[in-house]
């Protein structure tokens, strides 16, 4: 994991085989153990403070905060061809996180928006915190308190060709 990190911070590609190595046939082979490691638990709860981790990892030098939106709204929108998301543009949806840099967010029981109620970051102090989220154009989200009106919308996608 830890040489995953080193290269990600480099900017080089991470690809993962299962099967322990590329399989030139085509399909798939049987999994080998230990790949699981690197996954979280079935459910494991890392949505909320995933965008603070990787803004943790913002240093001169290494990985900017451009980078960051790269890696988590334009490839993710490009890879899976999102329709009209994953930008900042006239006619796309506006899905946007306002971060404040300098306000430390500490991980707790009392501030988890998840229905599990625990997280493996219970205890750890990000540098940044999420003030506010902004879904389909509303106000979803609001220094801790959630706007339960806003409903997602069905993810379009281009078809491939």
């Amino acid at each position: 994991v830890a040489t995953a990190l080193a290269l990600l911070e480099r900017g080089q590609a991470v690809v993962i085989f299962p099967e322990g190595t590329r399989i030139r046939a085509g399909g798939l082979a049987k999994p080998k153990r230990g790949v699981g490691g690197l996954a979280p638990p079935r459910g494991g709860p890392l949505v909320q403070p995933h965008l603070l981790a990787l803004l943790d990892r913002v240093a001169p030098g290494t990985t900017s905060i451009e980078q960051v939106l790269q890696l988590t709204s334009h490839n993710v929108a490009d890879l899976f061809r999102v329709v009209n998301r994953g930008y900042i543009r006239e006619g796309f949806a506006a899905d946007l996180v306002l971060v404040n840099l300098r306000k430390p967010t500490t991980v707790s029981r009392d501030n988890l928006l998840y229905k599990c109620g625990w997280s493996p970051f219970e205890g750890h102090t990000f540098k940044s915190s999420v003030e506010k989220t902004i879904v389909n154009g509303h106000l979803a989200y609001d220094t801790g308190r959630i706007d339960e009106s806003c409903l997602g919308q069905r993810l379009l996608f281009h078809e491939r060709g």
